[in-house]
């Protein structure tokens, strides 16, 4: 199965190409998030992976399709820190997602949104979650990637932190449950980028988010 393959790939990250040639591979190579644990253990089997720290959270890395899953491009692989590499990646998952893809989850006036795409990386459109939902792009956007087939967001405005106990249930209970989990935290994400936020929890009370000085300033 493409799990199974994901996985053995991942064991077989160390594994080299015997003649890499980047300007072939470059239109095959997509984004992967790690979670900050998944991402030292990945860290430990593989300590030349290419990765580009993304929050204080989350690392991307690069990946491309082999026989058996996917396998994540070396330092030694690419020049310039690997920048041309990642600007490749980025634009071909933004070839492979449709506006379409962007869901509501209910019913409501203003829902829970989700990322809907068949290739397993919906995590890694956190990314180009600004791209994605130009409509509320000048103040950002709460988004949780619990593992890496899931990407949930709302509107970072009074209407869509009315979710902010679902948007959290669904990161507990996603990165406990899915295979190749990411991350239990939430997510502040806007043009100029992306950071953890921390909640707030108080018997008796709705969640409340922690925002840091310039966050709270802009809401």
């Amino acid at each position: 199965s493409d799990l199974l393959g994901d996985l053995l790939t991942d064991e077989l990250v160390e594994a080299r190409t015997a003649d890499l040639d980047f300007d072939a591979l470059a239109p095959a190579l997509l984004p992967v998030l790690w979670g900050r644990a998944e991402a030292l253990r990945l860290a430990q089997r593989a300590p030349d992976v290419l990765a580009f720290p993304f929050t204080d959270e989350l690392v991307i890395t690069l990946a491309y399709p082999v026989e058996v899953g996917r396998r994540y491009l070396l330092r030694a692989d690419v020049v310039d820190q690997g920048g041309p590499a990642l600007r490749a990646a980025l634009a071909n998952l933004r070839r492979r997602t449709p506006p379409e893809a962007v869901q509501p989850m209910g019913e409501a006036d203003e829902p829970v949104f989700g990322l809907d795409c068949a290739d397993g990386l919906d995590s890694s459109r956190l990314l180009l979650l600004p791209e994605l939902a130009p409509q509320w792009r000048e103040h950002g956007l709460l988004a949780v990637v619990p593992a890496r087939e899931m990407l949930s967001f709302v509107p970072f405005a009074h209407g869509g932190l009315r979710h902010l106990r679902e948007l959290l249930n669904l990161a507990a209970n996603g990165h406990g449950a899915l295979p190749f989990p990411v991350s239990d935290k939430l997510f502040y994400v806007a043009p100029s980028g992306a950071q953890s936020i921390h909640v707030e929890h108080v018997a008796g009370h709705a969640p409340r988010l922690a925002l840091p000085a310039a966050l709270g300033e802009r809401q």
